[in-house]
């Protein structure tokens, strides 16, 4: 049986870990990472299903944060292209870019209508009663709003930050 000299462990081979691996490489530490799945990337990857290929998670590489700097640090192209508007929510629809000028927008129809939403989110936190896995966000943010712009809003929240739609 031949023995493995590792200087440091990283578990999970997401963006995390494979940044953390980098780094300490890159000092001169020998690195294992360790992954249960059989690819690496963790939310950043992607999976066929009945013949498309389909985005399992993040979907956003903030520029000048973590991973530009882990690239910086070990020597490797960081080849992302910027997003030109970097945010843009489509309500009723109407493009909305929200970097010059938009959040008005946003902020008056949630001020407007989205009073009592925002009160049912405080009031949920506190009674601890949030959505769980048998309601979805839309349905929960139905509860107390009928504005489609909200729900909109709540929409494409879910669906750029959780890679995900509000009905799942």
């Amino acid at each position: 049986m031949s023995e493995n000299a590792w200087d440091a462990l990283v578990v999970g081979a997401g963006a995390g870990g494979l940044c953390a691996a980098a780094r300490l490489s890159h000092r001169g530490y020998r690195t294992l990472v360790a992954e249960r799945l059989d690819r690496v990337g963790g939310r950043a990857s992607t999976a066929e299903l009945d013949g498309f290929t389909i985005n399992t998670g993040a979907v956003v590489v903030e520029i000048g944060g973590i991973t530009e700097q882990t690239f910086e640090e070990v020597g490797a192209k960081f080849e992302v292209r910027p997003a030109d508007p970097p945010i843009l929510y489509r309500i009723n629809g109407r493009d909305v870019d929200v970097s010059s000028g938009g959040w008005g927008l946003l902020i008056s129809q949630l001020t407007r209508h989205g009073a009592q939403l925002i009160g049912g989110i405080g009031a949920a936190r506190a009674e601890g009663e949030l959505p769980d896995r048998e309601l979805s966000t839309a349905d929960w943010v139905r509860r107390y709003t009928k504005n489609d712009a909200v729900q909109g809003i709540f929409r494409n929240m879910c669906g750029s930050i959780f890679a995900v739609g509000s009905e799942e």
